[in-house]
Formats: C-alpha cells, sequence, structure tokens
C-alpha cells in the first residue's frame, strides 16, 4: 500500500527475541517470525508496526529490538540494522515541604517518554490513576494519597 502511494517501503523480517538467534550466512525463513515495514521519507526512514495501539509511530515493539532484519527485496537483499528510534525514559519531579507541626506535605510528578510511557498508558488504560499512583509508591511507608490524575494519555507522541 506504501509503494502504491508512491512512499518508498520494504518489508523487513526479523527473529523475535523468543524466536532464537538467526544464521546470518544463511538467511532462511524459518528463521524469521516477525514482519515489520520500514518506509522511507525525505531520506529518513521510519518504521512501521501497527500491532499495538499504545505504541506511536515509528516505535518498535520491545520484542522485535534483535539488532538486525533481513530485507527480502529481489533487486536488494541484504541485513538491516533494526534499532531503537525511542528509548524508554521516566522523569519524577517531587516538591515537599515540612511543615511546623512535622506535617510533610508533596506533590510527584512523573513523566514517562518512548518505551516507559507505553508502559504507563497500558498501566493508566486498565486502572484508576490513584490505583496506580498507589502501586508506583506502594514501597512508602505511611503515604496518605489525596489525589492523582493522569494527563495525555491519548497523545502518543
Amino acid at each position: 500500500m506504501l509503494r502504491e502511494a508512491d512512499i518508498e517501503a520494504q518489508p523487513v523480517l526479523i527473529s523475535t527475541r523468543d524466536h532464537g538467534l538467526r544464521q546470518m550466512a544463511y538467511p532462511l525463513v524459518s528463521q524469521f517470525n516477525y514482519v515489520v515495514a520500514l518506509a522511507e521519507t525525505d531520506g529518513s526512514g521510519v518504521w512501521l508496526d501497527a500491532t499495538d495501539p499504545m505504541r506511536p509511530l515509528g516505535m518498535l515493539p520491545e520484542d522485535a529490538l534483535t539488532g538486525i532484519g533481513w530485507v527480502p527485496d529481489k533487486d536488494d537483499m541484504r541485513w538491516l540494522q533494526v534499532n531503537p528510534a525511542e528509548r524508554a525514559t521516566r522523569v519524577v519531579n517531587f516538591e515537599a515541604n515540612l511543615d511546623e507541626a512535622g506535617t510533610l506535605t508533596a506533590a510527584l510528578r512523573i513523566r514517562a517518554e518512548g518505551y516507559d510511557a507505553v508502559c504507563m498508558r497500558r498501566a493508566a488504560a486498565n486502572s484508576s490513576p490513584e490505583a496506580l499512583m498507589r502501586e508506583y509508591l506502594s514501597d512508602v511507608p505511611g503515604l496518605v494519597l489525596d489525589s492523582a490524575r493522569v494527563e495525555h494519555l491519548c497523545d502518543l507522541n
């Protein structure tokens, strides 16, 4: 479909992590169990995999990040590096105030990006913001959670 739309694209065969290593001397089809597409626009490549609505454009599933894939193009068969465009990033900001009575109040803000955002998005989709924060902060003794909210849950970018 991409080629019909005049977008340079090619399939890339991958052996996922649980499928095992591939033999690079002889790229047999039985070595591969997953297919993604690589579309090229404006000289840069974009990985395409539509198997998970929680992942943004260009992000492959973690199981497919095995370092190399096979391009079965009849004119240009070759091995191709399969490197993640994203990383797993979590930034935590913590602001606390200790009053004269010894009561500590705090505000916690967590920003997840890349693969970590996908994990947080999945967790947030299956629970309330309060439950998500209680799980995240479960190892903090004596914590009383007043409120929690999740923002930008549907923003994949």
